[in-house]
C-alpha cells in the first residue's frame, strides 16, 4: 500500500499517541504528579496505554498485509485479496464476456479502495490503491473491477489468454 496520505495519517496518530502517553508516563512515574482532576492509577494508565495501542497496531497490520494478487494463466484470470480472500477466485475465459483496462474514479464509483460493492451498474471492485483497473463484464452480466499498478502488462496477458481460448474454441 503506497498511499502517502494514509502513511502520514497513521504516522500522525502513532506520534500523537506516544506523545500523549509519554507526557502522562513522565508526570505520573518520574515526577510522581498524577495528571488531571481525577487521575488514573499507575496500573490503570498502563492498561489504558495497551488497550489504546492494540486497535491501532491491528489496523496498521491490516493495512500492511493487504495485497491484491492477480495472475493471468492460460486457463483463466486468478486473483486473491489476503487477508479477506485467501484462496484464488478464478474466471475462465468462457465466463468473461468483455474486458478492458481503464482509468476509474475509486471514490466516486466505489466509495474508495478495498473490497467494494458499487451500485449494480458498476458492480464489485477489488483494489488497493491507484486509479487503474481491469474492468470485467461476465457472461452472466456481473461487473467486476480489479485494480492494477501494471495496466499494460495486465492488458497484454488478458489479450494473450483470451486469444488462446478463442483459438481453442473454449
Amino acid at each position: 500500500m503506497n498511499m502517502l496520505w494514509l502513511k502520514l495519517l497513521m504516522g500522525s496518530i502513532w506520534l500523537g499517541m506516544f506523545v500523549l502517553f509519554g507526557v502522562a508516563f513522565y508526570y505520573q512515574f518520574i515526577l510522581k504528579k498524577p495528571m488531571g482532576d481525577d487521575p488514573v492509577s499507575d496500573s490503570g494508565l498502563i492498561i489504558i496505554f495497551f488497550v489504546s495501542i492494540l486497535p491501532l497496531a491491528g489496523t496498521q497490520w491490516l493495512l500492511r498485509s493487504l495485497r491484491l494478487i492477480t495472475e493471468v494463466r492460460e486457463d483463466g484470470l486468478y486473483f486473491r485479496y489476503p487477508p479477506f480472500i485467501s484462496k484464488f477466485k478464478v474466471y475462465a475465459p468462457g465466463q468473461i464476456k468483455e474486458y478492458e483496462v481503464r482509468k476509474y474514479q475509486p471514490i466516486k464509483e466505489y466509495g474508495g479502495w478495498g473490497l467494494r460493492m458499487g451500485n449494480k451498474k458498476v458492480g464489485w471492485a477489488y483494489n488497493v490503491s491507484g486509479d487503474m483497473g481491469l474492468q470485467l463484464v461476465l457472461a452472466d452480466g456481473k461487473r467486476i473491477l480489479i485494480g492494477t499498478g501494471r495496466p499494460e502488462a495486465l492488458k497484454k496477458a488478458m489479450d494473450r489468454m483470451m486469444n488462446k481460448s478463442a483459438l481453442h474454441g473454449e
